[in-house]
């Protein structure tokens, strides 16, 4: 009963008065038939979240629009949110594409370059399913050549990470690579800086509401499971 009145509460709160300066980002990994492992979603959890959005007004934004609101040179719509994905998993490509495609929704799905295509363990989209995402309107970010840890990494090795993926993306896909997610959303302030010369934003998995007063190279999100407390945080 509790549960319910507190989601009453905050379906209840009128859209102008929800913040034009705050967002929220929420990352997804695979998308399933069904849950194997925490991270997973599954086809039917995911469009479920999507339409329960759609029907609060949920507006869905573009990196471009996150990009501006940091930079402090414009505002996005109340209820805003961002749907990124992590580790170019061939599930995307099965389950949540048609998805995103039949709701017109914009996404970022973050790569590691060294894995485009692998079949081993969970399978990997290949360059051309890639291509295909970006034709449908997703926007390709870099997640490193091989998704190590990159606070564990030396200065060099991580630079040369960023470069590599960052290179490799932009020339098999045609399109210019200006976001960056942290393997496992781990930064400090020395992979910042590194990242900052390469890429407009970086991403990591804090989960609190974007806002002006972020950080552009270590941008919160929510992780999926979370979204409830996401949508909650937005509201306040």
């Amino acid at each position: 009963m509790l549960i319910t009145v507190t989601i009453a509460s905050i379906l209840a709160i009128a859209p102008s008065l929800v913040s034009p300066t705050k967002a929220i980002a929420l990352t997804y990994h695979d998308i399933t038939p069904r849950k194997q492992v925490w991270f997973d979603c599954t086809l039917t959890e995911f469009e479920s979240q999507i339409r329960w959005l759609k029907s609060q007004k949920a507006h869905f934004a573009t990196p471009k629009e996150i990009e501006r609101l940091i930079l402090g040179v414009g505002t996005v719509p109340p209820r805003t949110v961002l749907i990124t994905f992590a580790d170019n998993y061939r599930g995307f490509y099965k389950y949540a594409l048609p998805i995103l495609t039949r709701y017109q929704i914009p996404s970022i799905q973050f790569v590691h370059s060294g894995y485009v295509g692998s079949p081993q363990g969970r399978p990997k989209m290949t360059w051309t399913e890639l291509a295909e995402c970006v034709q449908k309107g997703v926007t390709i970010g870099s997640q490193t050549v091989t998704h190590r840890p990159v606070t564990e990494l030396k200065p060099a090795e991580f630079l040369k990470e960023m470069a590599d993926s960052q290179r490799e993306l932009r020339a098999r896909l045609s399109q210019p690579i200006y976001y960056f997610a942290y393997p496992d959303g781990k930064h400090n302030f020395a992979v910042e800086s590194i990242a900052s010369k390469y890429y407009d934003l970086a991403f990591a998995e804090t989960q609190v509401p974007i806002t002006p007063k972020s950080n552009r190279y270590a941008v919160p999100r929510y992780v999926h499971t979370q979204w409830r407390k996401a949508w909650a945080d937005l509201m306040r």
